[in-house]
């Protein structure tokens, strides 16, 4: 297990098979929903507040990505959200994001989703977007390629994230209307629906 902290609010944490196998967690079960998976996320958090030195609060704000490696262990990066310049994030529950997976994200107009699009570069919104509406709120689905956190840190701050994976993205898809159907991103940033 290797544990690095590039940033002030950033932790990365590589983990071998053998770190997996030792958790007794695979990166396919990995989901911040399952008791297993925060008993994962709360002893590396705890072992990396002892490797770095300081108090690490697991229950706090924070975004955590997972990325497979070849090896079969994986990388896990935590983007801590306790520090002023991170307070206006208002992701309300932690969730593990993995490359690929679907986001779910919930804006209160149309303009704030806009606005969201627009703060997001081009190289933070690579992967797939769709903009669904049901009364007055606005759903994007998001499904980045790079699995760069960024985006999803600037979509908080526009709007909430309600949940990732694909049922959470299928009862969006099944229940509200849908708008932009492809590039939503790109589309909306540049004010073109």
């Amino acid at each position: 297990m290797r544990i690095d902290a590039p940033e002030e609010n950033q932790i990365i944490i590589e983990l071998s098979a053998e770190d997996m196998s030792a958790l007794n967690i695979t990166y396919e079960e990995m989901d911040y929903s399952n008791i297993e998976t925060r008993r994962v996320v709360w002893t590396l958090l705890d072992k990396a507040g002892h490797v770095l030195n300081r108090d690490i609060d697991p229950s706090g704000k924070m975004i955590i990505e997972a990325v497979p490696s070849r090896s079969g262990g994986c990388v896990m990066k935590f983007t801590l959200c306790h520090n002023e310049s991170h307070e206006r994030f208002r992701c309300i529950h932690p969730v593990i994001h993995k490359e690929g997976n679907l986001t779910v994200y919930e804006f209160s107009s149309l303009d704030n989703i806009m606005d969201a699009a627009a703060a997001c570069s081009e190289e933070m919104i690579q992967g797939t977007s769709e903009v669904y509406e049901q009364k007055g709120k606005y759903r994007l689905i998001f499904r980045s390629k790079t699995g760069d956190s960024r985006c999803g840190m600037t979509l908080c701050e526009f709007g909430r994230e309600i949940g990732s994976g694909d049922i959470v993205a299928a009862r969006t898809r099944e229940h509200w209307r849908c708008i932009v159907k492809s590039n939503a991103l790109q589309k909306l940033g540049n004010k073109h629906i």
